[in-house]
């Protein structure tokens, strides 16, 4: 169940609020809160409405989060004061759970299929175990959650019961010999070219993060959507180039200037790949984490990405999403912009508040990322 201050559901309707009305509260009556100019009412299905208001230092990425929410149909997670304002708007994951394991100091790693980044939940209080209850039994039996979890911590906030969407076309599995056998040669000097081509400048400009600008920014998730529209984008090329993706799975770290810690976690990881030479492994990954101006040798790139027991794989470009164990699925219809939306809109709230917005001065040396 969720917390008190906390909305989890669909949201119906996003409207203007009338300076000057009435706003919503618990009791019906008026709340202690002046509304501005741009504040918006956000009603869900059997909840009483709630206001967004404009200034704080992250509405316009908890705006982002709620339009898109509301525009795909999926449920939203809505912090809220006791006003009735929203503090802080996250997008649950329909996903399995494919691993928890104990670090023995009270916290348990979760290993989710739908997202890359690394997730923690405490074993504190009743909330904490009851949530991990859940966890553990859809580890076991295979079920569906929705689960949401803290932005930058990772840190599982609620968990749902849930049904998996039946209407994802599932992947075919393709030996990798094959696959490899079907993807382009490319040159470094091209793969480059392509590059400057595409990367800096289709890159968002901190800290605005506007329109369809690629969030290369934020290498926390979300990595098959980057992995895909850089695919699109070599089959777009006068070659036509055909690219395929080199998968990761494991305890996986990555240097990187976009985190104040200046590294990154994750369960898996993807990114698209070409050929450099008729040798059988001789490929080159775009990976804009790792860099934003070449194409990376595997060898090299996997160096990048480390994870001693990390396991690796590859497949065709149209694979979108996959699990260590399963052969993946296709993307359909608009999955993703959709995806990259969700990105911009984390992006957006990183960048919010900083005093610089990433990249982070001092995790920048050695680093091919440069200030945009």
């Amino acid at each position: 169940m969720p917390k008190p201050n906390v909305i989890v559901g669909l949201i119906q309707a996003i409207e203007p609020f009338a300076v000057g009305g009435a706003p919503p509260s618990a009791g019906g009556g008026e709340a202690d809160v002046v509304p501005v100019p741009g504040t918006r009412t956000i009603r869900f299905a059997d909840q009483d409405p709630v206001l967004l208001v404009p200034g704080a230092s992250e509405s316009a990425a908890d705006l982002c989060v709620i339009e898109l929410l509301h525009k795909i149909r999926k449920p939203a997670f809505v912090e809220i004061n006791d006003k009735r304002v929203i503090t802080r708007a996250l997008a649950p994951k329909v996903t399995t759970v494919t691993g928890i394991e104990s670090d023995g100091e009270g916290w348990f790693h979760v290993r989710l299929a739908s997202s890359a980044t690394r997730h923690m939940i405490p074993h504190e209080t009743g909330h904490d175990r009851e949530m991990l209850g859940l966890l553990q039994a859809a580890a076991k039996e295979g079920t569906t959650l929705r689960v949401t979890a803290g932005p930058d911590d990772g840190v599982i906030l609620d968990v749902h019961p849930d049904t998996p969407d039946r209407s994802v076309p599932v992947a075919d599995i393709t030996p990798e010999d094959q696959v490899i056998a079907g993807v382009s040669l490319v040159s470094e000097a091209r793969a480059r070219e392509f590059i400057g081509k595409h990367f800096k400048p289709n890159m968002c400009h901190l800290p605005r993060v506007n329109g369809g600008c690629m969030p290369f920014q934020y290498p926390d998730d979300f990595c098959w959507a980057v992995a895909q529209r850089i695919t699109e984008w070599l089959a777009a090329e006068k070659d036509r180039f055909v690219a395929g993706k080199v998968w990761l799975f494991g305890d996986l770290q990555v240097d990187t200037p976009n985190k104040e810690d200046c590294q990154q976690k994750w369960d898996f990881h993807v990114a698209s790949f070409v050929r450099r030479s008729e040798l059988h492994d001789d490929l080159l990954v775009f990976d804009p984490v790792v860099s934003l101006t070449d194409a990376i040798p595997v060898a090299d790139w996997r160096k990048k990405v480390r994870g001693e027991q990390a396991e690796r794989q590859i497949t065709e470009a149209r694979v979108y999403r996959k699990g260590k164990s399963d052969a993946g699925t296709f993307v359909h219809d608009g999955q993703v912009d959709d995806d990259l939306t969700m990105m911009r809109c984390a992006l957006r709230r990183r960048a919010a508040g900083k005093v610089a917005p990433p990249p982070f001065d001092h995790c920048l040396v050695g680093h091919s990322l440069v200030r945009m």
